[in-house]
């Protein structure tokens, strides 16, 4: 849709929710609001307008009691203040919880006017058949602006038609709607007419949108008829010119298109696995920043079928739309396949990593039960599709990709070889740490049995997760590639969890989709938009509203900062080079649960010590592990992962740990399952041995324990052992049985 066009009907979309967007282009209903919930809304304003958000919120709540139908909650927000509603959503509780429902009712009623297809039919026949010219253009202008991207179901049948007045006027009213129609018309480039093929391909063409370029790529491929064969290899050859930038990001990677798409015949599944990196990388030429419909198109039974996405998905799922492409035109391409993988573990990242509310939702319940069945099939493509998906997410640098292709490899395993050029190899220098703890966890679980390149890595890493207490987790927005890169990793060296943006409007997407980061430091002086602007849309924005900002910069760009931000970051500090304790300080303030992230991670890299199978293992040296689980026994962390780490200082039979497991198991404050396995630990470690005399005695003891199940335990253990005829003498005197 032309930009102009709709800055004439729309206003801010209301916190991401398709709210107010379309609201001014439609009239009021026809019906009279009922009086008292005018005057009650009109209240709660004035109270918000003085002040009063707490008053105004209870106000609102009084108006949901009235059960309000959804266009009169629609009509409702269409009359109020934008600012009104970001203000309510941050006072929390039912306030906040009140906003949201007469929200999502206006929301259920703009999506009936935008896709109200009586008015669409009614202007769809007035721009093709229109008695003149300015009839004509007002009802093009209308469906612009009101309905966009819904108006093709409408017009494009008429690119079929006989009739040349209706094949011109339709095919104007498509070049109108610009940017809006691609997704649909593309789509209809698979209709059985090949005058509607040949005119969508036109319009497609003219239009110039990089999206089409797929399904225009498929046609010029196995077009049959000469006509429409050549009207896509023009439309084709003129987005070629579009295509640069974007690519796979490695110089010479097999599976980049770049090369293949610049000149000469196009290959579409080379174009439809361009698209999906363009899609997932949120690139220009094809997500629309301003964008407020995230609709996928399909072509069935001969009509255009829609279905609605999140917003916070649309990218991924136009990315997986044209993987699943690509493999329709190339069944073998693994490339295809790969990619694919790291587009669903993309999207299920994105989906966890939301907060516990949103999760709580009907919606994204269902969203994760989707991808829950889709993980699972996901897992059936073998070893190598998931090796290809770690490749991307560490080129990509996303750890939602690496992390979940590290932990399916372990499933999918065949027993191969690891290289030095292994994806394996290369996460355990991720710069993402959480990275390197998965690779580190993954490449125990499936531990090769014979050395291997980078194989001295995996137990320090190892046991630096199980060491983890917290994990903070850090946005970076840093234009600068280098800065970025030297930022990145003296953050990661204080423990800190980073990831990084180059440009402000990316920075602030990632914020709003991820939703947990601890604190966002953001350079001053970007240069995509003005850093004050980014803060401000962060502030407002209740997802992100609570995030602790640190601005980063020269000192010349810090002094400026500090004029027009003030108080809306916390900290003021050098980007180069950036003090990762400032940071650190300004992210204790999160409300996030850090130590959560941490325990997961902890009771990871736990079990996967436990499940060595010591007799093939290709690791030797577990002094740093062993010394890592026995600060687990003295440390805070759940019963669960305590447990692990028993099984585990069990499993490497070393004695570093031996002090700390008697101590678990002699201490009665702790809970029997915890204690049971502290005396399992013991045996495994001195059996057929001689017991030291602290682990003999504290054994000893626990067999007069009440708790049966530690008694039991104790006597197990002691039983493996090789003890003295005085020792075992010792037990049975003690506790004789009468």
């Amino acid at each position: 849709m032309n930009i102009g066009a709709r800055k004439a009907v729309l206003i801010s979309a209301l916190l991401g929710l398709l709210v107010a967007g379309w609201l001014c282009a439609f009239p009021t209903p026809a019906f009279a609001q009922d009086n008292e919930v005018q005057k009650l809304f009109a209240q709660a304003k004035d109270l918000w307008q003085q002040g009063k958000a707490e008053e105004a919120g209870k106000i609102l709540r009084e108006i949901l009691a009235k059960d309000p139908s959804q266009e009169t909650a629609y009509d409702l927000l269409r009359k109020a203040e934008y600012q009104m509603f970001l203000d309510l959503l941050k006072a929390g509780g039912d306030t906040e919880h009140a906003v949201k429902e007469l929200m999502r009712l206006a929301q259920q009623e703009e999506r009936k006017k935008i896709k109200d297809e009586d008015a669409i039919r009614a202007l769809a026949d007035k721009a093709v058949h229109g008695s003149d010219l300015a009839t004509r253009r007002e009802a093009v202008q209308m469906l612009v602006a009101r309905h966009g991207e819904y108006s093709v179901p409408w017009l494009w049948k008429f690119l079929g038609s006989n009739d040349t007045d209706e094949r011109v006027n339709a095919i104007l009213a498509l070049d109108q709607l610009g940017a809006d129609a691609v997704l649909p018309l593309t789509e209809v480039l698979q209709s059985g007419s090949w005058m509607v093929r040949k005119n969508a391909a036109q319009v497609l063409q003219t239009i110039g949108d990089l999206r089409a370029l797929g399904g225009l790529a498929a046609l010029a491929a196995h077009e049959k008829n000469p006509a429409v064969k050549a009207a896509a290899m023009e439309a084709v050859a003129r987005l070629q010119q579009e295509i640069g930038g974007g690519h796979c990001g490695k110089k010479g990677h097999p599976d980049c298109a770049c090369a293949k798409l610049k000149k000469g015949p196009v290959p579409p599944a080379a174009a439809y696995l361009l698209l999906a990196r363009k899609y997932y990388m949120k690139d220009a030429a094809v997500i629309r920043n301003y964008a407020d419909t995230f609709t996928l198109w399909s072509f069935k039974d001969g009509e255009l079928v829609s279905r609605e996405v999140p917003g916070y998905l649309y990218h991924l799922e136009l990315a997986e739309e044209a993987c699943y492409d690509a493999l329709a035109e190339e069944p073998a391409s693994q490339a295809a396949r790969a990619i694919l993988a790291a587009i669903y573990y993309a999207e299920w990242g994105v989906l966890n990593s939301l907060s516990a509310e949103a999760r709580g939702t009907e919606e994204v319940k269902a969203l994760l039960d989707r991808f829950a069945r889709i993980l699972a099939l996901n897992t059936t493509q073998g070893a190598d599709t998931q090796l290809g998906a770690l490749s991307i997410g560490l080129m990509w640098r996303d750890g939602n990709i690496a992390r979940g292709a590290l932990a399916a490899i372990p499933k999918v395993w065949d027993g191969r070889a690891i290289t030095a050029d292994s994806p394996l190899v290369k996460a355990l220098d991720a710069p993402d740490k959480t990275v390197r703890f998965a690779a580190a966890i993954t490449l125990l679980e499936i531990d090769p049995g014979k050395p291997f390149p980078g194989a001295e890595k995996v137990v320090p890493i190892a046991a630096k997760a199980v060491d983890t207490g917290s994990l903070r987790q850090v946005l970076l927005i840093e234009p600068d590639a280098k800065i970025r890169a030297k930022a990145l990793h003296a953050l990661d060296e204080a423990g800190l969890w980073s990831v990084a943006e180059a440009t402000g409007m990316g920075g602030f997407i990632r914020a709003k989709e991820v939703g947990t980061f601890d604190v966002i430091v953001i350079r001053a002086g970007l240069p995509d938009t003005l850093t004050q602007r980014i803060v401000k849309q962060l502030k407002d924005d209740f997802r992100t509203a609570d995030v602790p900002i640190v601005i980063s910069g020269t000192p010349a760009q810090l002094d400026e900062a500090k004029k027009l931000i003030g108080t809306a970051a916390v900290d003021y500090i050098a980007a180069d080079p950036i003090d990762p304790a400032k940071v650190r300080d300004a992210a204790a303030a999160s409300l996030n649960d850090d130590q959560k992230r941490a325990i997961e991670v902890s009771g990871e890299a736990c079990r996967a010590l436990a499940g060595l199978v010591m007799a093939h293992t290709a690791y030797k040296d577990f002094g740093a592990a062993e010394a890592a689980l026995a600060r687990v026994l003295a440390s805070d962390k759940p019963d669960d992962v305590k447990i692990a780490a028993l099984d585990a200082l069990g499993n490497l039979r070393g004695t570093k740990g031996v002090q700390a497991i008697t101590e678990t198991f002699g201490t009665g404050a702790n809970a029997v399952p915890v204690r049971v396995a502290a005396a399992k630990a013991l045996g495994r470690i001195f059996a057929g041995k001689a017991a030291p005399g602290m682990v003999f005695d504290a054994l000893l003891a626990g067999l007069g324990d009440e708790a049966a199940g530690v008694r039991q335990a104790a006597g197990d253990a002691l039983g493996g052992m090789k003890l003295t005829p005085a020792q075992r003498n010792a037990v049975l005197t003690k506790y004789r049985v009468n």
